[in-house]
Protein backbone atom coordinates (compact mmCIF):
# COMPACT_ATOMS: atom_id res chain seq x y z
CA UNK A 1 0.00 0.00 0.00
CA UNK A 2 3.29 2.18 0.94
CA UNK A 3 4.57 1.75 -1.71
CA UNK A 4 1.54 2.35 -4.29
CA UNK A 5 0.63 5.36 -2.68
CA UNK A 6 3.76 6.64 -2.92
CA UNK A 7 4.13 6.07 -6.78
CA UNK A 8 0.33 7.84 -6.79
CA UNK A 9 1.42 10.82 -4.65
CA UNK A 10 4.35 11.58 -6.07
CA UNK A 11 3.46 11.97 -9.95
CA UNK A 12 0.16 13.51 -8.99
CA UNK A 13 2.03 16.27 -7.25
CA UNK A 14 4.35 16.25 -10.39
CA UNK A 15 1.62 16.94 -12.85
CA UNK A 16 -0.02 19.54 -9.96
CA UNK A 17 3.16 21.57 -9.88
CA UNK A 18 3.79 21.12 -13.61
CA UNK A 19 0.59 23.10 -14.12
CA UNK A 20 1.11 26.09 -12.25
CA UNK A 21 4.31 26.69 -14.14
CA UNK A 22 2.42 26.23 -17.16
CA UNK A 23 0.27 29.12 -16.11
CA UNK A 24 3.15 31.59 -15.77
CA UNK A 25 5.89 30.61 -17.75
CA UNK A 26 5.67 31.11 -21.46
CA UNK A 27 7.39 28.41 -22.84
CA UNK A 28 6.15 25.11 -22.38
CA UNK A 29 9.96 23.71 -22.22
CA UNK A 30 10.81 26.23 -19.41
CA UNK A 31 7.93 25.58 -16.96
CA UNK A 32 8.92 21.14 -17.61
CA UNK A 33 12.69 21.84 -16.93
CA UNK A 34 11.65 23.59 -13.71
CA UNK A 35 9.41 21.25 -13.07
CA UNK A 36 11.60 18.01 -13.44
CA UNK A 37 14.34 19.74 -12.37
CA UNK A 38 12.69 20.14 -8.78
CA UNK A 39 11.61 17.28 -9.03
CA UNK A 40 14.72 14.99 -9.74
CA UNK A 41 16.53 17.06 -7.69
CA UNK A 42 13.81 16.13 -4.26
CA UNK A 43 13.97 12.54 -4.88
CA UNK A 44 18.34 12.71 -5.76
CA UNK A 45 18.12 14.37 -1.83
CA UNK A 46 16.07 12.05 -0.54
CA UNK A 47 18.22 9.16 -1.89
CA UNK A 48 20.96 11.06 -0.36
CA UNK A 49 19.44 11.21 3.05
CA UNK A 50 18.44 7.51 3.36
CA UNK A 51 21.55 6.69 2.35
CA UNK A 52 23.43 8.93 4.98
CA UNK A 53 21.23 8.01 7.63
CA UNK A 54 19.88 4.65 6.95
CA UNK A 55 20.70 2.48 9.90
CA UNK A 56 18.85 5.11 12.19
CA UNK A 57 15.60 5.53 9.39
CA UNK A 58 15.49 2.05 9.72
CA UNK A 59 15.15 1.43 13.01
CA UNK A 60 12.53 3.75 13.06
CA UNK A 61 10.74 3.02 9.79
CA UNK A 62 7.15 2.76 10.85
CA UNK A 63 7.14 6.07 12.97
CA UNK A 64 9.52 7.65 10.04
CA UNK A 65 6.61 6.39 7.55
CA UNK A 66 3.79 8.11 9.63
CA UNK A 67 5.73 11.60 10.47
CA UNK A 68 6.28 11.85 6.97
CA UNK A 69 3.07 11.79 5.58
CA UNK A 70 1.97 13.98 8.12
CA UNK A 71 4.38 16.63 6.92
CA UNK A 72 3.48 16.00 3.48
CA UNK A 73 -0.46 16.33 4.22
CA UNK A 74 0.12 19.48 5.71
CA UNK A 75 2.54 21.44 3.52
CA UNK A 76 0.47 20.40 0.72
CA UNK A 77 -2.83 21.19 2.62
CA UNK A 78 -1.75 24.70 3.76
CA UNK A 79 1.22 25.67 1.35
CA UNK A 80 0.46 24.23 -2.32
CA UNK A 81 -4.04 24.23 -2.02
CA UNK A 82 -3.32 27.79 -1.33
CA UNK A 83 -0.59 28.40 -4.23
CA UNK A 84 -2.59 31.06 -5.85
CA UNK A 85 -2.25 33.55 -2.55
CA UNK A 86 1.49 33.17 -2.52
CA UNK A 87 1.89 34.23 -6.23
CA UNK A 88 -0.70 37.00 -5.90
CA UNK A 89 1.67 38.49 -2.91
CA UNK A 90 4.71 37.63 -4.82
CA UNK A 91 3.09 39.74 -7.62
CA UNK A 92 1.93 42.80 -5.41
CA UNK A 93 5.24 42.79 -3.80
CA UNK A 94 7.34 42.65 -7.17
CA UNK A 95 5.23 45.80 -8.11
CA UNK A 96 6.64 47.84 -5.81
CA UNK A 97 9.80 47.01 -6.26
CA UNK A 98 12.35 48.77 -9.20
CA UNK A 99 13.89 46.07 -11.47
CA UNK A 100 10.93 44.37 -10.31
CA UNK A 101 11.26 41.87 -13.61
CA UNK A 102 13.76 40.16 -11.94
CA UNK A 103 12.31 39.89 -8.88
CA UNK A 104 9.46 38.39 -10.31
CA UNK A 105 11.09 35.95 -12.83
CA UNK A 106 13.41 34.44 -9.47
CA UNK A 107 10.68 34.62 -6.92
CA UNK A 108 8.71 32.62 -8.94
CA UNK A 109 11.43 30.20 -10.25
CA UNK A 110 11.82 29.48 -6.33
CA UNK A 111 8.41 29.26 -5.53
CA UNK A 112 7.94 26.66 -8.37
CA UNK A 113 10.90 24.69 -7.51
CA UNK A 114 9.66 24.50 -3.85
CA UNK A 115 6.71 23.16 -4.72
CA UNK A 116 7.76 19.79 -6.32
CA UNK A 117 11.34 19.70 -4.14
CA UNK A 118 9.88 19.72 -1.22
CA UNK A 119 7.10 16.74 -1.64
CA UNK A 120 10.05 15.07 -3.46
CA UNK A 121 12.16 14.40 -0.77
CA UNK A 122 9.49 13.33 1.93
CA UNK A 123 7.52 11.02 -0.89
CA UNK A 124 11.32 9.86 -2.06
CA UNK A 125 13.03 9.43 1.12
CA UNK A 126 10.16 6.37 1.87
CA UNK A 127 11.05 4.45 -1.11
CA UNK A 128 14.65 3.36 -0.45
CA UNK A 129 14.28 2.57 3.09
CA UNK A 130 11.12 0.21 2.28
CA UNK A 131 13.04 -1.27 -0.62
CA UNK A 132 16.34 -1.77 1.99
CA UNK A 133 13.89 -3.16 4.80
CA UNK A 134 12.60 -5.51 2.19
CA UNK A 135 16.33 -6.54 1.49
CA UNK A 136 17.30 -7.05 5.16
CA UNK A 137 14.40 -9.58 5.18
CA UNK A 138 15.56 -11.29 1.84
CA UNK A 139 12.05 -10.11 0.36
CA UNK A 140 12.07 -9.49 -3.63
CA UNK A 141 11.90 -5.87 -4.31
CA UNK A 142 10.53 -6.11 -7.87
CA UNK A 143 6.70 -6.37 -6.79
CA UNK A 144 7.67 -3.17 -4.87
CA UNK A 145 8.53 -1.54 -7.62
CA UNK A 146 6.13 -2.92 -10.02
CA UNK A 147 3.11 -1.51 -7.57
CA UNK A 148 5.33 2.11 -6.97
CA UNK A 149 4.90 2.20 -10.64
CA UNK A 150 1.77 1.49 -11.03
CA UNK A 151 0.60 4.07 -8.63
CA UNK A 152 2.90 6.71 -10.45
CA UNK A 153 0.67 5.94 -13.70
CA UNK A 154 -2.41 6.41 -11.55
CA UNK A 155 -1.49 9.18 -10.14
CA UNK A 156 -0.69 11.01 -13.42
CA UNK A 157 -3.97 9.69 -15.15
CA UNK A 158 -6.21 10.77 -13.23
CA UNK A 159 -4.92 13.94 -11.81
CA UNK A 160 -4.43 15.04 -15.40
CA UNK A 161 -7.78 13.46 -16.78
CA UNK A 162 -10.06 13.17 -13.39
CA UNK A 163 -8.99 15.50 -10.77
CA UNK A 164 -7.72 18.94 -12.76
CA UNK A 165 -10.22 19.04 -14.78
CA UNK A 166 -12.96 18.52 -12.30
CA UNK A 167 -11.60 20.12 -9.09
CA UNK A 168 -9.39 22.60 -10.44
CA UNK A 169 -5.61 22.44 -8.87
CA UNK A 170 -6.11 24.17 -5.31
CA UNK A 171 -9.19 21.35 -4.51
CA UNK A 172 -6.65 18.71 -6.34
CA UNK A 173 -3.87 19.60 -3.75
CA UNK A 174 -6.40 19.67 -1.30
CA UNK A 175 -7.67 15.60 -1.92
CA UNK A 176 -4.24 14.74 -2.02
CA UNK A 177 -3.22 16.33 1.15
CA UNK A 178 -6.23 14.07 2.85
CA UNK A 179 -5.56 11.07 0.44
CA UNK A 180 -1.98 11.72 2.32
CA UNK A 181 -3.24 11.78 5.96
CA UNK A 182 -5.76 8.51 5.55
CA UNK A 183 -2.59 6.22 4.55
CA UNK A 184 -0.84 8.12 7.60
CA UNK A 185 -3.69 6.84 10.14
CA UNK A 186 -4.17 3.52 8.55
CA UNK A 187 -0.23 2.70 9.22
CA UNK A 188 -0.48 5.00 12.59
CA UNK A 189 -2.95 2.04 13.58
CA UNK A 190 -0.12 -0.38 13.88
CA UNK A 191 2.23 1.33 15.31
CA UNK A 192 0.12 2.78 18.61
CA UNK A 193 -2.97 4.69 19.88
CA UNK A 194 -1.22 8.17 20.54
CA UNK A 195 -0.73 8.18 16.50
CA UNK A 196 -3.68 7.94 15.68
CA UNK A 197 -4.95 10.02 17.92
CA UNK A 198 -2.40 12.88 16.19
CA UNK A 199 -3.76 11.91 12.60
CA UNK A 200 -7.33 12.50 13.81
CA UNK A 201 -5.83 16.04 15.84
CA UNK A 202 -3.71 16.74 12.33
CA UNK A 203 -7.14 16.35 10.43
CA UNK A 204 -8.85 19.00 12.47
CA UNK A 205 -5.90 21.32 11.96
CA UNK A 206 -6.31 20.98 8.46
CA UNK A 207 -9.87 20.94 7.69
CA UNK A 208 -10.30 24.53 7.63
CA UNK A 209 -7.57 25.22 5.27
CA UNK A 210 -9.43 22.66 3.45
CA UNK A 211 -12.85 24.23 3.81
CA UNK A 212 -11.48 27.42 2.60
CA UNK A 213 -10.33 26.16 -0.44
CA UNK A 214 -13.42 24.22 -1.24
CA UNK A 215 -15.78 27.54 -0.30
CA UNK A 216 -15.91 30.27 -3.00
CA UNK A 217 -12.63 32.55 -2.60
CA UNK A 218 -11.97 35.60 -4.50
CA UNK A 219 -8.91 36.80 -5.18
CA UNK A 220 -9.20 40.35 -5.15
CA UNK A 221 -7.62 42.42 -7.77
CA UNK A 222 -9.72 45.80 -8.45
CA UNK A 223 -12.01 45.90 -5.67
CA UNK A 224 -12.28 43.53 -2.32
CA UNK A 225 -16.23 44.13 -1.94
CA UNK A 226 -16.95 43.16 -5.42
CA UNK A 227 -19.89 41.19 -5.01
CA UNK A 228 -19.30 37.77 -6.70
CA UNK A 229 -22.03 36.38 -8.95
CA UNK A 230 -20.15 33.38 -10.33
CA UNK A 231 -17.13 31.64 -9.21
CA UNK A 232 -15.86 27.89 -10.20
CA UNK A 233 -12.45 26.21 -10.58
CA UNK A 234 -10.99 24.74 -13.99
CA UNK A 235 -7.90 23.25 -15.08
CA UNK A 236 -6.90 26.84 -16.91
CA UNK A 237 -7.52 28.24 -13.25
CA UNK A 238 -10.56 29.69 -10.94
CA UNK A 239 -12.56 31.23 -13.30
CA UNK A 240 -14.68 34.22 -11.28
CA UNK A 241 -17.46 36.87 -12.30
CA UNK A 242 -17.67 39.78 -10.47
CA UNK A 243 -19.82 43.02 -10.46
CA UNK A 244 -18.71 45.76 -9.02
CA UNK A 245 -19.39 49.80 -9.44
CA UNK A 246 -16.06 50.83 -11.23
CA UNK A 247 -16.20 52.40 -14.48
CA UNK A 248 -20.01 52.74 -14.23
CA UNK A 249 -22.62 51.11 -12.59
CA UNK A 250 -22.98 47.28 -12.18
CA UNK A 251 -19.75 46.91 -14.15
CA UNK A 252 -19.19 43.24 -14.05
CA UNK A 253 -15.94 41.24 -14.63
CA UNK A 254 -14.32 38.26 -15.94
CA UNK A 255 -11.44 36.82 -14.28
CA UNK A 256 -9.46 33.75 -14.56
CA UNK A 257 -7.39 33.62 -11.21
CA UNK A 258 -6.24 37.44 -10.70
CA UNK A 259 -6.09 38.11 -14.62
CA UNK A 260 -8.76 39.79 -15.67
CA UNK A 261 -9.97 38.90 -19.41
CA UNK A 262 -12.75 41.62 -19.83
CA UNK A 263 -15.55 44.10 -18.14
CA UNK A 264 -18.83 45.65 -19.31
CA UNK A 265 -17.32 49.24 -18.60
CA UNK A 266 -14.52 49.13 -21.32
CA UNK A 267 -15.40 46.98 -24.09
CA UNK A 268 -14.96 49.57 -27.55
CA UNK A 269 -11.93 47.56 -28.50
CA UNK A 270 -13.91 43.89 -28.42
CA UNK A 271 -16.55 46.04 -30.39
CA UNK A 272 -14.58 47.80 -32.50
CA UNK A 273 -12.64 44.70 -33.56
CA UNK A 274 -16.00 42.82 -35.15
CA UNK A 275 -17.73 46.10 -36.41
CA UNK A 276 -15.16 47.92 -38.54
CA UNK A 277 -14.01 44.43 -40.08
CA UNK A 278 -17.95 44.34 -41.78
CA UNK A 279 -17.78 47.53 -43.59
CA UNK A 280 -18.48 47.51 -46.93
CA UNK A 281 -19.28 43.48 -47.27
CA UNK A 282 -21.73 42.86 -50.18
CA UNK A 283 -21.10 38.92 -49.76
CA UNK A 284 -24.82 36.91 -49.54
CA UNK A 285 -23.56 34.82 -46.63
CA UNK A 286 -20.22 35.25 -44.68
CA UNK A 287 -18.51 32.36 -42.37
CA UNK A 288 -16.77 33.83 -39.14
CA UNK A 289 -14.73 32.28 -36.92
CA UNK A 290 -14.22 33.65 -33.03
CA UNK A 291 -11.66 32.44 -30.99
CA UNK A 292 -11.83 33.23 -27.54
CA UNK A 293 -15.63 33.91 -26.30
CA UNK A 294 -14.61 35.86 -22.96
CA UNK A 295 -17.66 38.24 -21.63
CA UNK A 296 -19.36 37.25 -25.62
CA UNK A 297 -18.71 41.19 -26.74
CA UNK A 298 -16.90 40.32 -29.72
CA UNK A 299 -19.86 37.95 -30.91
CA UNK A 300 -22.51 40.12 -30.20
CA UNK A 301 -21.31 42.55 -32.07
CA UNK A 302 -20.71 40.00 -34.87
CA UNK A 303 -23.91 39.14 -34.68
CA UNK A 304 -25.12 42.34 -34.71
CA UNK A 305 -22.93 43.81 -37.78
CA UNK A 306 -24.38 41.37 -40.08
CA UNK A 307 -26.89 39.16 -40.32
CA UNK A 308 -26.25 36.58 -42.81
CA UNK A 309 -23.55 34.93 -41.21
CA UNK A 310 -22.77 31.64 -39.14
CA UNK A 311 -20.58 32.36 -36.37
CA UNK A 312 -18.19 29.35 -34.68
CA UNK A 313 -17.09 30.47 -30.82
CA UNK A 314 -13.88 28.33 -29.84
CA UNK A 315 -13.65 28.48 -26.02
CA UNK A 316 -11.12 26.77 -24.41
CA UNK A 317 -12.51 26.79 -20.87
CA UNK A 318 -16.04 25.46 -20.58
CA UNK A 319 -16.47 27.37 -17.10
CA UNK A 320 -15.98 30.76 -18.82
CA UNK A 321 -18.88 28.94 -21.38
CA UNK A 322 -20.63 28.00 -18.42
CA UNK A 323 -20.69 31.67 -16.49
CA UNK A 324 -20.80 33.70 -19.68
CA UNK A 325 -23.77 32.29 -20.49
CA UNK A 326 -25.75 33.17 -17.63
CA UNK A 327 -24.39 35.77 -15.77
CA UNK A 328 -22.94 38.02 -19.07
CA UNK A 329 -26.49 37.22 -21.16
CA UNK A 330 -28.00 40.78 -21.44
CA UNK A 331 -24.73 42.53 -21.99
CA UNK A 332 -23.67 40.09 -25.21
CA UNK A 333 -27.20 40.09 -26.35
CA UNK A 334 -28.07 36.06 -25.32
CA UNK A 335 -25.25 35.57 -28.06
CA UNK A 336 -24.75 31.77 -26.61
CA UNK A 337 -28.62 31.43 -27.58
CA UNK A 338 -28.85 32.77 -31.29
CA UNK A 339 -29.30 29.98 -33.54
CA UNK A 340 -26.59 31.00 -36.00
CA UNK A 341 -24.05 30.82 -33.32
CA UNK A 342 -22.25 27.15 -32.44
CA UNK A 343 -19.82 26.78 -29.47
CA UNK A 344 -16.95 24.51 -29.49
CA UNK A 345 -15.11 23.88 -26.47
CA UNK A 346 -11.78 23.33 -27.91
CA UNK A 347 -7.94 25.17 -27.85
CA UNK A 348 -8.45 27.46 -30.74
CA UNK A 349 -5.39 26.74 -32.29
CA UNK A 350 -6.31 22.85 -32.59
CA UNK A 351 -9.24 24.28 -34.40
CA UNK A 352 -7.32 25.93 -36.85
CA UNK A 353 -5.26 22.88 -37.50
CA UNK A 354 -8.12 20.05 -37.91
CA UNK A 355 -11.05 22.33 -39.05
CA UNK A 356 -11.62 21.85 -43.18
CA UNK A 357 -14.04 25.05 -43.04
CA UNK A 358 -13.27 28.55 -44.86
CA UNK A 359 -14.05 31.18 -43.12
CA UNK A 360 -14.22 34.91 -44.08
CA UNK A 361 -13.41 36.30 -41.05
CA UNK A 362 -11.41 35.16 -37.94
CA UNK A 363 -11.27 36.81 -35.24
CA UNK A 364 -8.87 36.15 -31.75
CA UNK A 365 -9.97 37.74 -28.96
CA UNK A 366 -8.03 35.96 -26.29
CA UNK A 367 -5.25 36.53 -23.31
CA UNK A 368 -1.91 37.89 -23.88
CA UNK A 369 1.33 35.76 -25.85
CA UNK A 370 2.70 34.95 -22.61
CA UNK A 371 0.18 32.69 -21.14
CA UNK A 372 0.99 28.73 -22.55
CA UNK A 373 -2.94 27.94 -23.24
CA UNK A 374 -3.01 30.81 -26.02
CA UNK A 375 0.79 31.68 -26.88
CA UNK A 376 0.84 29.49 -30.22
CA UNK A 377 -1.61 31.65 -31.67
CA UNK A 378 0.35 34.52 -31.65
CA UNK A 379 3.50 32.41 -33.47
CA UNK A 380 4.04 32.08 -37.17
CA UNK A 381 2.26 28.88 -37.11
CA UNK A 382 -0.79 30.01 -35.43
CA UNK A 383 -0.99 32.57 -38.12
CA UNK A 384 -0.20 30.66 -40.82
CA UNK A 385 -3.17 28.13 -39.82
CA UNK A 386 -5.42 31.23 -39.64
CA UNK A 387 -4.66 31.84 -43.21
CA UNK A 388 -4.94 28.71 -44.23
CA UNK A 389 -8.69 28.70 -42.99
CA UNK A 390 -9.17 32.66 -44.42
CA UNK A 391 -10.90 33.20 -47.53
CA UNK A 392 -9.60 34.64 -50.03
CA UNK A 393 -10.64 38.21 -49.47
CA UNK A 394 -11.48 37.57 -45.82
CA UNK A 395 -10.01 39.60 -42.88
CA UNK A 396 -7.95 38.23 -39.59
CA UNK A 397 -8.52 40.67 -36.76
CA UNK A 398 -6.32 40.20 -33.14
CA UNK A 399 -7.13 41.85 -29.68
CA UNK A 400 -4.42 42.36 -27.50
CA UNK A 401 -3.66 44.01 -24.16
CA UNK A 402 -1.95 47.49 -24.75
CA UNK A 403 1.94 45.90 -24.56
CA UNK A 404 3.75 48.29 -27.00
CA UNK A 405 6.82 46.46 -26.67
CA UNK A 406 4.67 43.07 -27.87
CA UNK A 407 2.88 44.85 -30.49
CA UNK A 408 5.66 45.22 -33.40
CA UNK A 409 6.47 41.60 -33.08
CA UNK A 410 2.98 40.25 -33.18
CA UNK A 411 2.41 43.06 -36.14
CA UNK A 412 5.75 41.78 -37.99
CA UNK A 413 4.52 38.18 -37.17
CA UNK A 414 1.64 38.96 -39.34
CA UNK A 415 3.24 40.77 -41.98
CA UNK A 416 4.39 37.40 -42.78
CA UNK A 417 1.76 35.99 -43.96
CA UNK A 418 -0.40 38.85 -44.87
CA UNK A 419 -0.04 41.60 -47.42
CA UNK A 420 -1.16 44.14 -45.51
CA UNK A 421 -1.30 44.44 -41.46
CA UNK A 422 -1.86 47.04 -38.87
CA UNK A 423 -2.11 47.87 -35.15
CA UNK A 424 -4.76 50.17 -34.17
CA UNK A 425 -4.42 51.45 -30.48
CA UNK A 426 -8.35 51.49 -29.01
CA UNK A 427 -9.43 52.42 -25.71
CA UNK A 428 -7.28 50.11 -23.32
CA UNK A 429 -6.52 47.78 -26.00
CA UNK A 430 -4.68 46.96 -29.24
CA UNK A 431 -6.82 45.72 -32.22
CA UNK A 432 -4.80 44.56 -34.99
CA UNK A 433 -6.46 43.42 -38.42
CA UNK A 434 -4.18 41.72 -41.17
CA UNK A 435 -5.50 40.82 -45.10
CA UNK A 436 -4.78 40.34 -48.26
CA UNK A 437 -7.22 43.26 -49.39
CA UNK A 438 -7.85 46.52 -48.19
CA UNK A 439 -7.93 46.68 -44.51
CA UNK A 440 -10.89 48.69 -42.22
CA UNK A 441 -10.63 52.01 -41.65
CA UNK A 442 -10.34 52.45 -38.16
CA UNK A 443 -9.21 55.81 -38.03
CA UNK A 444 -11.89 57.72 -35.96
CA UNK A 445 -11.63 55.14 -33.05
CA UNK A 446 -7.55 54.98 -32.95
CA UNK A 447 -5.01 56.66 -30.68
CA UNK A 448 -2.82 58.25 -33.29
CA UNK A 449 -0.26 59.23 -30.39
CA UNK A 450 -0.14 55.95 -29.04
CA UNK A 451 0.23 54.23 -32.45
CA UNK A 452 3.27 56.42 -33.21
CA UNK A 453 4.56 55.32 -29.75
CA UNK A 454 4.23 51.48 -31.27
CA UNK A 455 5.96 52.23 -34.18
CA UNK A 456 9.02 53.96 -32.44
CA UNK A 457 9.31 51.72 -29.98
CA UNK A 458 12.86 49.16 -29.54
CA UNK A 459 12.94 45.91 -29.48
CA UNK A 460 15.83 44.93 -26.80
CA UNK A 461 13.92 45.85 -23.50
CA UNK A 462 11.98 44.38 -20.62
CA UNK A 463 8.17 44.19 -21.28
CA UNK A 464 6.03 45.71 -18.96
CA UNK A 465 2.69 46.60 -18.30
CA UNK A 466 3.05 49.16 -16.12
CA UNK A 467 -0.60 50.05 -16.09
CA UNK A 468 -1.52 47.18 -14.01
CA UNK A 469 -1.14 46.86 -10.62
CA UNK A 470 -0.68 43.09 -10.59
CA UNK A 471 1.52 42.98 -13.94
CA UNK A 472 3.09 40.43 -15.89
CA UNK A 473 7.19 40.55 -17.10
CA UNK A 474 8.59 38.86 -19.83
CA UNK A 475 11.51 38.94 -21.92
CA UNK A 476 10.06 40.08 -25.53
CA UNK A 477 12.74 38.86 -27.70
CA UNK A 478 13.70 35.44 -25.31
CA UNK A 479 9.63 34.88 -25.42
CA UNK A 480 8.86 35.48 -29.26
CA UNK A 481 12.18 34.09 -30.39
CA UNK A 482 13.48 37.56 -31.97
CA UNK A 483 17.29 38.44 -32.47
CA UNK A 484 17.61 41.42 -30.46
CA UNK A 485 19.60 43.00 -33.72
CA UNK A 486 16.50 43.03 -35.82
CA UNK A 487 15.15 46.58 -35.14
CA UNK A 488 13.67 47.60 -38.52
CA UNK A 489 9.94 46.26 -38.80
CA UNK A 490 11.30 45.10 -43.03
CA UNK A 491 13.93 43.48 -41.15
CA UNK A 492 12.03 41.17 -38.73
CA UNK A 493 11.65 37.65 -38.59
CA UNK A 494 8.53 36.39 -37.57
CA UNK A 495 7.93 34.92 -34.18
CA UNK A 496 8.55 31.07 -34.05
Amino acid sequence: MLAFIAGFLSLSIEVLGTQIAFSFYASSSEALAVSLCAFLTGLATASWLSHRYNETFLRTFEKLMVWTLFVLSTFVGIVLAHFDSLQLNLIRLSSSISGSHNFFNIGFGVLCFLYLFIPAVLIGILFPLANDKLSKLKISTGKVNLVDLIGAVAGTLLTGFVFIPYLGVSRSFALVSFVSLFVAFLISGQISRKYQVASFVLFLVLAPFAKSVYETKYVSVTNPSAEILYQEDSKFGKVTIVKNNIGMNENKELFINYRIMCRTSVRLAEDSLASLSFRKVEQPHMNVLNIGLGCGFTASTVLKSYADLSLDIAEINEKVAKGTATYFRKENNAVLEDPRVRLIIEDGYNVLKTSSKTYNRIFIDIEEPTIIQSSALFTEDGMRLAKQRLAKDGIFGLWSFDQKETAKIILNTMRKQWKYAAVYPIAESLVYFASDNELPDASEVTDLNRRKEIEDVPLDIIATVTNNPYPRYFDVNKVMHIPAGNVEPNEMKAAR
